[in-house]
């Protein structure tokens, strides 16, 4: 839901703060883009420095974007605005393919349809949750309270994936260093 928000209404929060049409334009064209590259190569980040540290970092990316988005708007930068907007993008769109890959590796291929199913039905209800219902709040309260919510949900989950364990698994410690594979390779030293 919180990275549905800022797709559906970046472009109206800026229009309606008074930011410009270029300004919810550019929004709306940087947050795509980066959306799509953050897609791309999200799936080799987390191989490298690992799935749940990658998963929780751009998911606090994502919570602090729309903190972004609402302080760009009270201070009536559109150029800060636009940036925020890109970083909605580069955690709403690296999301999905980890998120993926942590289904993957939970829960195996056998029941791989099924799994990818649920997990991608949920956009559903994260489009009903992050647009439909965003927007009624939207209406009665402004946009600040809804991205400042939504911001707060996107660091409470970021922070909560450190919780994430394989069903049936005991908990691993997490390695202390950042930039080695998570996994050793034939010949290599560990």
């Amino acid at each position: 839901a919180v990275s549905l928000l800022p797709i559906a209404l970046a472009a109206s929060f800026a229009i309606a703060s008074e930011l410009g049409t270029w300004a919810a334009g550019l929004a709306a064209g940087m947050l795509a883009a980066v959306n799509g590259l953050a897609r791309a190569t999200a799936g080799r980040l987390s191989d490298r420095f690992g799935r749940r540290r990658v998963l929780a970092a751009v998911l606090a990316v994502e919570g602090c974007a729309q903190f972004g988005l609402v302080w760009s708007a009270e201070l009536g930068s559109g150029w800060v605005f636009v940036a925020s907007a890109a970083c909605a993008g580069l955690g709403g769109g690296a999301f999905y393919p980890i998120f993926g890959n942590v289904v993957l590796e939970y829960f195996g291929d056998r029941s791989l349809l099924q799994n990818q199913a649920i997990v991608y039905s949920a956009k559903a209800v994260g489009g009903l949750a992050g647009i439909g219902a965003a927007a009624v709040c939207v209406a009665h309260f402004g946009y600040g309270p809804v991205f400042v919510a939504a911001g707060l949900i996107g660091l409470g989950t970021a922070g909560l994936v450190r919780f994430l364990k394989q069903p049936g698994r005991p908990e691993l410690p997490v390695r202390p260093q950042l930039g080695r594979p998570t996994v050793s390779r034939p010949g290599s030293r560990r």
